[in-house]
């Protein structure tokens, strides 16, 4: 794991510095087709016959809108961390995980009580829907996420005396 976490921070840098790479070139896009349709704008109010062409760029706002669509096809994709074992997780921080770093995790745990009485046991609903195989969906406020092929091990010890005290 401290091997995976060390070739992630390496990844996760480079995978910065080419988002920043990639926002400039953005911004740099944004600004021409704001130009130019300011530019537009200026021509057609004073002129029947103008050309809506940028004379600078020899660019029209529709050249630049597909030089954007060209551009956001070429976003670097954030590299994806390989964290397989939690022994202490949320529903919340699992559906993250499963949407950020890795479609498979195990849920781990030498003291079994934490997870029996925590939040995870409490709504077997994202368990259950994992188990199944099928893809997750997961409805929030700001995100729809969906997990296509979600995997969920459990291991987790208790002693006999939390184990009925759960059960009940």
């Amino acid at each position: 794991e401290t091997e995976q976490a060390q070739r992630f921070a390496v990844e996760l840098r480079a995978y910065m510095a080419s988002m920043s790479t990639w926002r400039v070139k953005q911004k740099v896009i944004l600004n021409a087709i704001k130009q130019s349709e300011e530019r537009d704008i200026e021509l057609a109010e004073f002129s029947e016959t103008a050309t809506l062409t940028d004379d600078t760029e020899g660019k029209t706002s529709n050249d630049l809108r597909a030089r954007l669509d060209a551009h956001y096809a070429t976003k670097p994709n954030k590299p994806r961390r390989v964290k397989l074992i939690y022994n202490n997780a949320t529903p919340s921080a699992i559906i993250r995980s499963l949407m950020d770093n890795w479609p498979s995790i195990g849920l781990v745990s030498d003291e079994g009580a934490g997870i029996f009485n925590g939040r995870m046991v409490s709504d077997l609903s994202l368990p259950n829907s994992m188990w199944g195989g099928a893809p997750v969906h997961f409805e929030r406020v700001d995100a729809c996420i969906v997990v296509p092929d979600p995997r969920l091990t459990f291991s987790v010890q208790i002693q006999p005396g939390p184990l009925r005290r759960s059960l009940v």
